[in-house]
C-alpha cells in the first residue's frame, strides 16, 4: 500500500489503512517511496490521531514494513502495527522519520507473541541518552546546542520532535530498556550515550552521520550495532550477544570491558 504525494499526504483520523495477512504483514508507504532517505517524498506527511496503520502477520509469518517520511515534516499522532504472528513468526520493521522535523505522539507496536519482537527506527538530528535534562555529565552538549524534546514514555509509545541542527533529542533509558524489539536511533548528527542502558528484550543499533560516543555502559539481550561516519569514542563497559562497530575516522577506546571482544583497524566485529 503506498499513500503518496508530491505536496502533503494527511491520514484522517477515522482512516484505517491495513496490510496485514495471514502469511505475513505487507508493506505500506505513507509520504515515500521506500525505506531510508534517498527516496521521493512528499513535503508533508500527517497521521492524526485516532488513525491506524496496520501490517499484521494474523496467522503464522513476520509482521510486516511501515515507512513514514517527509521532505519537511512529518507528524504521526495514531497508531502503527507491524505484529508477527499469533501462529509463529517475528516482528516487523517500523521507520518514523522526517528530513526535516519530524514529531510523533503515537503507539508502535512490533510485538510478536511467538517469536522475536521488530524494530522500531527514529532519525532526527542528534540524540543523546540521558536519564537528566541537562545532562549531568561534564561537557554536556556542545556550547550553543540545546536539548529541545524529550522521549521518556516506554512500552512501545514514541514521542519525538526534531528541528534545527543545534537542537537534541533526549530519550530515557526507561524509553530504550521497555520498548519491546530492536531499537535503532539513526541520527544525522551525533549520539551520546550518557547514561548507562541495561536493555533485555532486544537489541541496539546507533548509526550517526557524524560520531558516537559510549559514556555510560551498555547491557543488552540482543545484538549492539555501532556505525559512524566520524568516529566512535568507547569510555564504558558494554555486554551483547553480539556486537559490530565501524567507524570512518577510527575508534577510540579507553579499556572498557566488552564481552568477546576483538578489535583491528576502524572496524570491529564481536561473535
Amino acid at each position: 500500500v503506498a499513500v503518496q504525494a508530491t505536496d502533503g499526504v494527511t491520514v484522517a483520523g477515522t482512516a484505517r489503512i491495513d496490510a496485514s495477512g495471514g502469511a505475513g504483514g505487507g508493506q505500506v508507504l505513507v509520504g515515500t517511496t521506500g525505506r531510508g532517505r534517498n527516496q521521493t517524498m512528499a513535503r508533508r506527511t500527517i497521521v492524526e490521531r485516532g488513525a491506524e496503520i496496520r501490517a499484521d502477520a494474523t496467522g503464522t509469518g513476520d509482521g510486516g514494513m511501515l515507512v513514514l517520511n517527509s521532505l519537511e515534516r512529518t507528524e504521526m499522532r495514531g497508531t502503527l502495527s507491524a505484529r508477527g504472528g499469533s501462529g509463529g513468526g517475528n516482528g516487523g520493521f517500523v521507520e518514523l522519520s522526517g528530513q526535516g522535523v519530524l514529531e510523533a505522539a503515537g503507539t508502535v507496536d512490533v510485538r510478536a507473541p511467538a517469536g522475536t519482537n521488530g524494530e522500531l527506527l527514529i532519525d532526527p538530528d542528534n540524540i543523546i541518552v540521558s536519564d537528566t535534562a541537562p545532562p549531568a555529565t561534564p561537557g554536556g552538549l556542545p556550547a550553543g546546542e540545546t536539548i529541545t524534546v524529550e522521549i521518556t514514555t516506554a512500552t512501545g509509545s514514541v514521542t519525538a520532535d526534531t528541528g534545527a541542527a543545534t537542537e537534541w533529542t533526549r530519550i530515557s533509558t526507561t524509553a530504550i530498556e521497555n520498548f519491546a524489539g530492536t531499537v535503532t536511533l539513526d541520527a544525522a548528527r551525533d549520539i551520546v550515550v550518557d547514561d548507562a542502558i541495561n536493555k533485555g528484550n532486544g537489541g541496539l543499533t546507533l548509526t550517526a552521520g557524524r560520531d558516537v560516543t559510549l559514556r555510560a555502559a551498555v547491557d543488552l539481550a540482543g545484538a549492539l550495532n555501532i556505525t559512524a561516519a566520524g568516529g566512535i569514542a568507547i569510555n564504558a563497559d558494554a555486554f551483547a550477544t553480539s556486537m559490530a562497530l565501524s567507524a570512518g575516522t577510527g575508534i577510540a577506546q579507553d579499556e572498557p570491558a566488552w564481552r568477546h571482544a576483538t578489535a583491528t583497524g576502524s572496524s570491529s566485529t564481536w561473535p
